[in-house]
């Protein structure tokens, strides 16, 4: 772990500062943004197509990573000071001692449950004794499909009940469940269940968490939040500030001017804009963090193991920027 965390190091200071003798303090209007790049967290690319960085005189160099393990060691290190990433990850590190606060949101709801036209599954709890394909262990779409979906809403155990395949890439979900059918239902999100509906026959949605989540309790489940080093806040808190405000300008265009935002994110994600157009009647941008609706998907991490006890509000979040 510790070659690891060295070696991001090493290759975030050859990429940001070229490992220069003078590079030991960050320019005052730099900051390095860790993203794993995906619909729900693709706001600082468009932030920086329009040019709100450089409106705002920032300097924002965004690092792409492949997982959020990898992300967080560069957090831990210094390599990034602002993580684009879920919200039961970051609470996750956060207990674990990783001196982070959320500041933000980034958006919310984008999961649903997708089966087969010919499959016998119509409702939650005929789940049982069939084959599921998930994302890792962990992650929001993991958390809820074993707490709320399997635990509260089907009655059904995730360890006895359900053959669960865990870790499988959202991509590779479309063909185990309609070309090899190794698999009866996949928990996916956007833009992959709409990428599966649109370009697959014969696929159907079973559940959709968003619409669920809406009608019981009138908002949108958090998903991806802003995650920021907290000496960040403390030394350069004008610059936070500043970056937060492009943020919420890019957050406010992409709601406001769809068109042209669905435009720009399928061009940054090599897909067609009505696709993305599909996909965001599943998923909301926003800015704004709703406490209870965090806590409550952090307590489905607790309930599962993967939170050893519940975070303390006020040291997790810091809702000053709101």
């Amino acid at each position: 772990m510790k070659l690891r965390i060295l070696l991001v190091t090493v290759i975030l200071c050859l990429m940001t500062f070229g490992c220069r003798s003078d590079a030991t303090t960050p320019d005052e209007s730099s900051l390095r943004v860790g993203v794993i790049k995906a619909l729900g967290t693709i706001s600082p690319y468009v932030a920086r197509d329009l040019n709100y960085f450089d409106e705002a005189g920032l300097d924002v160099q965004i690092i792409d990573f492949q997982d959020g393990p990898t992300m967080m060691e560069a957090f831990v290190s210094g390599g990034i000071e602002i993580a684009y990433g879920g919200i039961a990850p970051a609470a996750i590190w956060h207990a674990q001692g990783v001196d982070l606060q959320v500041v933000a949101a980034t958006n919310s709801g984008g999961h649903l449950i997708l089966t087969r036209d010919d499959s016998a599954l119509q409702e939650l709890s005929d789940l049982a004794g069939h084959r599921v394909a998930t994302p890792r262990t962990g992650s929001v779409t993991d958390t809820l499909f074993r707490a709320l979906v399997l635990g509260r809403l089907a009655g059904l155990d995730p360890e006895r009940d359900v053959t669960i395949f865990p870790g499988m890439a959202p991509a590779d979900m479309p063909s185990a469940l309609l070309l090899t059918r190794e698999v009866d239902a996949i928990v996916t999100w956007e833009p992959f269940a709409a990428m599966c509906l649109a370009q697959y026959e014969g696929a159907r949605i079973l559940f959709s968490f968003p619409a669920y989540w809406q009608e019981q309790h009138g908002s949108s489940y958090p998903v991806n939040v802003v995650s920021v080093r907290h000496d960040l806040i403390e030394k350069r808190r004008d610059l936070l500030v500043t970056f937060l405000a492009a943020h919420r300008r890019t957050q406010d265009f992409i709601n406001a001017d769809r068109e042209k935002a669905n435009a720009i994110i399928a061009q940054e994600l090599g897909l067609d804009s009505e696709l993305i157009a599909l996909a965001r009647s599943h998923l909301d941008f926003t800015y704004e963090l709703n406490i209870d609706d965090c806590l409550q998907i952090l307590g489905y991490a607790h309930e599962l193991g993967y939170l050893e006890q519940l975070p303390d509000a006020e040291k997790l979040f810091d809702l000053s920027f709101q």
